[in-house]
């Protein structure tokens, strides 16, 4: 073989390509937890904190502790300056982020891929409870009851700002074809008024519970669930412009069909939840955990025929009765977690994944500054007709549509999402 390779073979011989084989060694199933210091001082010397972090759990709970220490370095930003928790958050991941993108070995040892898997895992979980905590704090009758004006406010809210962006949206797309960008996903995803986002900014504002506030959020509500239509028929056209028209219909009919189960099966079950327990009493351990497997289930299955994960645990929140005994208890148990854990971590990671990137076109930066500002005045024109056709106050229409373009960790996850998945349409 080496002959006929190198040797006078004439013009018929030919050169064997050259193989090469890499082995690795791993240990299976990985071992999560170091085997302590002293050990890894035997191993390592006075590097003994190298093997220590090359275990998943010790590294997970070395940036826990980063992140949270980070965040109460930075409080006085929340206390003297008044910024949000939010930004707070958000700017310790991307503090983080800068500092271990100039130093790669820092970087390597304190987010390699094995331990940014273990913690989006560990935030997909917790983000999928927050929506699910975020729809048993609703009363779907509330939509009812707020008549006309909800529905009125929330239909154009969202598609007021869908259409004054889609202009702008064909321009960009003819002048930018290989945008690495979701450029229709982005002009949609700013039309969207999340009902999350808006139920917290209301609690904060601490106006949820007078008549502006109740307005406000069915408004979003009706908005919110009107988009997860819409976003199943882009599901559609998309499969079945790649695919075929019988697979598109096929997967529309199974998220219709998981969607009705949740209120046909699971909303009887809870409330036979509640006539189990009995009057003042606690709601029994049992049913909570299953209840919290089951909001994980769901996002599970919302992933699996097509959706976004964090439709399921939203809807079946929706599908749990609120206040007591079974929706109260469910967030009593699951806030403290969800606001004081789930919600700065993810929003950490948010910021984490922000980078500046140069060389950027100003005509396509300007377009995206203008379909973010198309949205808000779509919404402040949807404000403006439901005042004149419902006969509101054009002040109240005027703060609510400012309400309702606000953004938040919905959208930080969708973002995130987008860019996971490589959405570039």
């Amino acid at each position: 073989m080496e002959g006929g390779a190198t040797g006078n073979g004439g013009a018929g011989a030919l050169k064997m390509p050259e193989i090469w084989a890499e082995s690795t060694c791993s240990h299976e199933p990985p071992t999560m937890s170091s085997e302590g210091v002293w050990s890894s001082y035997r191993q390592y010397g006075s590097s003994f904190w190298i093997g220590i972090l090359q275990h998943p759990i010790p590294l997970l709970e070395l940036q826990l502790f980063v992140i949270f220490f980070l965040h109460y370095l930075l409080h006085f930003l929340h206390t003297r300056l008044k910024l949000p928790w939010l930004f707070i958050h958000g700017l310790v991941g991307f503090i983080i982020g800068q500092v271990l993108r100039s130093n790669q070995n820092l970087s390597k040892l304190a987010l390699n891929d094995e331990s940014e898997t273990v913690i989006t895992t560990l935030m997909s979980i917790g983000f999928a409870l927050f929506m699910f905590i975020s729809g048993v704090k609703v009363d779907p009758s509330m939509m009812i009851k707020s008549g006309k004006q909800a529905l009125t406010m929330g239909t154009l809210a969202l598609f007021f700002p869908i259409i004054l962006t889609t202009p702008l949206f064909e321009f960009m797309k003819r002048r930018f074809p290989y945008s690495q960008i979701g450029l229709r996903f982005f002009a949609f995803s700013q039309s969207l008024t999340p009902f999350p986002v808006i139920a917290c900014l209301l609690t904060d504002l601490k106006i949820l519970n007078s008549e502006l506030g109740r307005l406000t959020s069915s408004s979003s509500l009706i908005s919110y669930l009107i988009s997860f239509a819409l976003m199943a028929m882009f599901i559609f056209f998309r499969v079945s412009s790649e695919i075929s028209v019988l697979v598109g219909f096929k997967v529309v009919v199974v998220c219709m069909a998981f969607t009705c189960s949740l209120w046909v099966f699971v909303r009887p079950l809870m409330f036979w939840i509640i006539k189990q327990t009995p009057e003042g009493k606690p709601v029994r351990e049992s049913y909570i955990v299953f209840i919290v497997v089951l909001a994980v289930l769901s996002a599970v299955i919302s992933d699996f025929v097509g959706l976004e994960y964090m439709f399921g645990p939203f809807i079946l929140g929706l599908v749990i009765p609120d206040g007591p005994p079974l929706g109260s208890t469910l967030a009593e148990r699951l806030d403290t977690v969800i606001s004081g854990v789930v919600v700065p971590l993810f929003m950490t990671y948010g910021g984490y994944r922000i980078t500046f990137q140069t060389g950027l076109n100003h005509i396509f930066m300007a377009g995206i500054c203008g379909i973010v500002l198309l949205t808000v005045l779509g919404k402040l024109i949807a404000g403006v007709l439901t005042a004149w056709l419902c006969n509101i106050p054009y002040k109240d229409a005027f703060v609510i549509s400012i309400i309702m373009s606000a953004k938040g960790i919905v959208d930080i996850c969708l973002y995130i999402t987008c860019n996971d998945k490589k959405v570039h349409y």
